[in-house]
């Protein structure tokens, strides 16, 4: 369905490096670095809404960063396997009348 939207996906060039220490203000503030990222490049259109989101996984307090290779990815769902974790995802929109 069209809701009248033209969709761009622009990916993000932010660094995703924060000081926020809580798993849960991290990924709100790599969720908004991205955002903010992103909507530079066409805030001059008056009528662009930017989305973005960003997900992490956390388990015993350690949080799962982008596996480097198919090796390290083995390792991390292996330690995830029957063990309970949080997926947590935060979501940015940003408009310029917000």
């Amino acid at each position: 369905m069209n809701a009248g939207y033209s969709i761009r996906i622009s990916p993000s060039d932010a660094n995703e490096d924060v000081s926020e220490i809580y798993p849960e203000e991290k990924v709100l503030a790599i969720a908004k670095k991205k955002g903010m990222d992103v909507y530079e490049k066409y805030k001059n259109d008056r009528e662009a809404v930017g989305l973005s989101a960003d997900t992490m996984v956390v388990i015993d307090g350690e949080i799962l960063g982008k596996p480097k290779d198919k090796y390290q990815a083995r390792e991390m769902i292996t330690k995830l396997h029957g063990k309970t974790h949080y997926v947590l995802t935060g979501v940015y929109i940003k408009s310029q009348e917000y």
